[in-house]
């Protein structure tokens, strides 16, 4: 018989990161808190500085959404990257769920940095 190559999808990647004027070890429990409140089906977490979850079920347009938090110590400051990993050739409505995911999370970022300013 005719041998056939396992097929390879090529996920789609985006990213975002916000510096952060705290350390990690401030920004952590509240990224870790937000994460484990939403949706998302949380996948691992390595406290302090890694957070993976699986969000697809509130993104039905798309077949594979995992989005991983990672936090770098930058001296008194951190940064925050998040990376996003998607089905390979999604519709042009699962563009508008990454794209909203982008948005969302860049906000979560955002809120998270003001709640250290109150």
């Amino acid at each position: 018989p005719e041998r056939v190559p396992p097929s390879h999808k090529k996920h789609q990647s985006r990213s975002i990161e916000h510096q952060f004027n705290e350390p990690r070890s401030a920004v952590w429990p509240r990224l870790a808190a937000a994460v484990q409140s939403s949706s998302a089906t949380m996948l691992a977490v390595e406290p302090p500085w890694r957070l993976c979850a699986d969000d697809s079920e509130a993104h039905p347009d798309l077949e594979f959404m995992e989005g991983t938090f990672v936090i770098r110590d930058d001296g008194s400051m951190c940064l925050v990257s998040w990376g996003l990993v998607f089905d390979p050739e999604p519709t042009e409505t699962g563009i508008v769920a990454v794209e909203q995911a982008l948005a969302s999370t860049a906000e979560l970022l955002e809120g998270l940095a003001l709640e250290r300013q109150r």
